[in-house]
């Protein structure tokens, strides 16, 4: 480590790599970044679904990422010469409750430029890659969203940060700021100590644990696990292999007794799944397509009343049950109830997919600060440190244009962005007003 830097980035997932990346565009190149795991992105980054969706709720939100998805679609040459996103189409599902609000979403994103199509719940079934039993009211198709290549987007950013000259530091953990009054003049890591002009919050889950240790503003984070199974095509719609046990892999009924023993051992009673019971009947959807799809041309597909969603991934599936469980910043294990309901939730929509065994799973932390918004600035009570965090569920969609602003306002005082207020209404100050 160099004895002085211009910035210190702590953290090396997609929000530190994107940061690292535009700090070095706009020429700042006496920079590092540090990550306390042996590569980068090991956490919220690397265990997501990989997914670009421009709808959001918030109109900043949606227009941060309506802008990021040209950047996906057409990187800089420096990145990548091909698109980091493929277009397979993604499709929103709805029940009659929550179809007239998702229309009017749907409305809002047009409004602001973005493509959405309403479909009918016939229309939904022609898209459905799979026969579906579900009695929904209709859909939204997004014909040009679909998946990130999120493993070679995080390997571009930190790659051409390096090599315009950013330093990139793996297994080093951060232990402390050098201060003078209510300024930073350095920071201590384990790969050494040196002087910088700024030091970055870009740690995720542990966003709130830097900054107690840097006694900067206390912004409450919490963190929330989001579950993720994945699981071979079965043979029947072009699998490689016949649906087998991998070498020892755990069944279903093997999780559901895990998932029995703690309910038991928390209630003190007997909890045994049901595998008997009938699957209430529902309408059929995409029961007659022309053709069997190619499983890498399969949209993403995702149940919004159900709290389901699946799709493909390196020749397999994923799905979800779209939880959002509080735990603690960590590395948190899959919950085996949670992988229960997945299995269960697929089972009643989508039996043509439905696993007897898995490939695997994981538990990624999607972080929001109290008001569920990121946080992005200096810190009012401590010069010099910078707040880059509480992106929740949409860090990676957000990275490219997220990045530049933060590099923006630290070299330049202020962002590009059309609406500053909204820039500032991101500001760690808000949690001194409040």
């Amino acid at each position: 480590m160099r004895r002085r830097y211009d910035v210190v980035i702590i953290g090396g997932g997609i929000a530190g790599a994107s940061l690292a990346y535009w700090l070095a565009e706009l020429g700042m190149n006496r920079v590092a970044l540090i990550e306390r795991e042996d590569r980068p992105g090991v956490h919220a980054s690397g265990r997501s679904a990989k997914v670009f969706l421009s709808m959001s709720d918030s109109p900043f939100e949606q227009a941060v990422v309506l802008q990021a998805g040209h950047f996906f679609r057409q990187p800089p040459a420096d990145l990548s010469d091909v698109p980091f996103l493929h277009a397979a189409g993604v499709l929103l599902l709805y029940d009659e409750a929550d179809w007239s609000r998702a229309r009017e979403r749907a409305e809002q994103l047009r409004n602001m430029g973005g493509t959405v199509k309403e479909v009918s719940a016939d229309e939904a079934g022609t898209r459905m890659p799979v026969p579906c039993k579900a009695d929904v009211a209709g859909g939204l198709w997004f014909p040009d969203e679909g998946y990130l290549d999120v493993g070679r987007l995080l390997a571009a950013y930190i790659g051409a940060a390096y090599r315009k000259g950013v330093d990139v530091f793996f297994n080093t953990s951060f232990h402390g700021l050098l201060r003078n009054g209510d300024a930073l003049t350095g920071i201590v890591t384990g790969a050494g100590t040196c002087e910088t002009k700024w030091v970055v919050n870009a740690a995720g889950a542990w966003a709130g644990h830097v900054g107690v240790i840097a006694r900067a503003t206390r912004i409450g984070f919490s963190c929330y696990r989001r579950t993720v199974i994945s699981f071979d095509i079965p043979a029947a719609l072009g699998g490689q292999r016949p649906e087998a046990p991998p070498k020892r892999a755990r069944t279903f009924p093997g999780w559901a007794r895990a998932a029995q023993a703690r309910e038991q051992a928390r209630n003190g009673r007997q909890t045994q799944p049901d595998w008997t019971t009938p699957m209430p009947e529902r309408t059929a959807l995409g029961t007659a397509l022309p053709a069997p799809l190619p499983v890498a041309d399969w949209p993403f597909i995702s149940f919004e009343s159900r709290h389901l969603y699946f799709g493909h991934e390196d020749g397999g599936l994923l799905a979800s049950p779209m939880d959002e469980d509080l735990v603690k910043p960590g590395d948190p294990a899959p919950n085996p109830a949670v992988i229960e309901r997945t299995r269960d939730r697929l089972q009643r929509l989508v039996p043509a997919i439905a696993p007897q065994f898995l490939r695997g799973s994981r538990a990624g932390l999607r972080t929001f600060a109290r008001d569920r918004q990121l946080v992005l600035g200096e810190d009012p009570a401590l010069g010099g440190f910078f707040w880059l965090a509480g992106q929740g569920g949409w860090g990676i969609e957000s990275s490219p244009v997220i990045g530049r602003v933060a590099a923006e306002l630290m070299v330049r005082g202020k962002s590009s962005w059309p609406d500053e207020g909204a820039i500032e209404a991101l500001s760690p100050a808000r949690f001194v007003r409040s």
